[in-house]
């Protein structure tokens, strides 16, 4: 007889979990070997000693052989538990423990099968956002259970947003903007971040988090609002925004979406609107022939959302090009403006 020494990996990830969940006081239900068709456990929230009513279910795997140490990746592998996950009444995690890094990390299965319906096994990244140690678990993974506020502090956020690691990157954004909209800091880092990125990858929050300043009627606002200190530093800061900061703006609007209530579109136009030069801008990019024509097109609906029948002798230099361009000429003949909201 042989007791494995992968039923001993097996007993320490399960038991890695077992600890920071209990020393957190919330509940953790092993679900025993015999009964698994799937979940290894169910775990169960509290709050100040009270119950919160919320529970996932929790698939754990230990060793060296879920983690692959060249792309610093997790991996579970699907089988046959497909359709027991995304068919399971809770929201179903996983958790891969990994003894060399002494550390855990955990992914939301269901809304990863959701996005990858053809995977045969679950990849993901190793970062700080997804970590699982007692005291990540309880001021990140608790937290966002429980659709509450990470409860790291400033400093963290920061280091946190400024990851080049995307759900890093999220998470420190969310954090300074639900709890630290009040600090000159975080619009700093909001506007620097806007200013000096590649467009690739962008973490658009940071444009409806900005929106926020100038505002517009579709944006809800979480928790305290800025007060008008923060507001008129932020505001100040957006009213000098740069030429090309302007066209990066622009470029961030999704062509097919458009600009329309709800879209990235609106909170793009929102923070334009407050820029100070935005109507010359708008006009030397509709008369710069070395853009591609979408960007001159979108600046001319803009523009004549902003001046009306006044727009119409700039878009016309792009008329002959641009069958756009020559329909909102059109409409401003006949309704002598143009708005993207009605």
């Amino acid at each position: 007889m042989k007791y494995k020494k992968t039923n001993v990996t097996s007993k320490n990830g399960i038991n890695y979990i077992r600890t920071i969940v209990e020393a957190t006081s919330c509940l953790f239900h092993k679900i025993e070997q015999e009964n698994d068709l799937g979940i290894d456990c169910i775990i169960e929230f509290t709050k100040d000693e009270k119950p919160m009513h919320k529970s996932i279910a929790g698939q754990i795997k230990s060793g060296d052989s879920y983690y692959d140490s060249i792309n610093n990746q997790c991996k579970i592998p699907i089988d046959s538990h497909y359709e027991y996950w995304t068919k399971y009444p809770l929201p179903v995690y996983g958790f891969v423990v990994v003894p060399q890094l002494e550390k855990a990390y955990f992914v939301n299965i269901k809304s990863y099968l959701e996005n990858n319906k053809e995977a045969t096994t679950i990849k993901y990244d190793c970062t700080r956002a997804n970590t699982i140690d007692l005291k990540s678990f309880k001021e990140i993974f608790i937290p966002s259970i429980l659709g509450d506020i990470p409860t790291i502090n400033l400093k963290e956020a920061i280091s946190f947003f400024r990851s080049s690691k995307l759900q890093e990157s999220f998470l420190g954004a969310k954090v300074l903007f639900r709890k630290y909209k009040n600090e000159r800091q975080t619009w700093d880092e909001f506007l620097d971040y806007l200013e000096n990125s590649p467009s690739e990858d962008f973490n658009l929050n940071v444009i409806y988090f900005l929106a926020h300043i100038p505002w517009h009627p579709d944006i809800y606002h979480y928790g305290e609002q800025q007060n008008p200190e923060i507001r008129d530093y932020a505001k100040e800061k957006i009213e000098k925004l740069s030429k090309m900061t302007v066209l990066k703006l622009m470029n961030l609007i999704d062509l097919d979406e458009g600009i329309v209530r709800g879209s990235i579109g609106q909170s793009v136009e929102a923070i334009l609107s407050a820029v100070n030069d935005i109507e010359n801008y708008l006009t030397e990019f509709i008369k710069d022939g070395n853009l591609v024509l979408e960007t001159r097109e979108v600046a001319s609906a803009i523009l004549a959302y902003y001046q009306g029948e006044e727009s119409i002798k700039t878009i016309t230099s792009i008329a002959s090009e641009s069958e756009i361009a020559t329909q909102i000429i059109e409409f401003l003949r006949e309704y002598k403006s143009f708005n993207f909201y009605q």
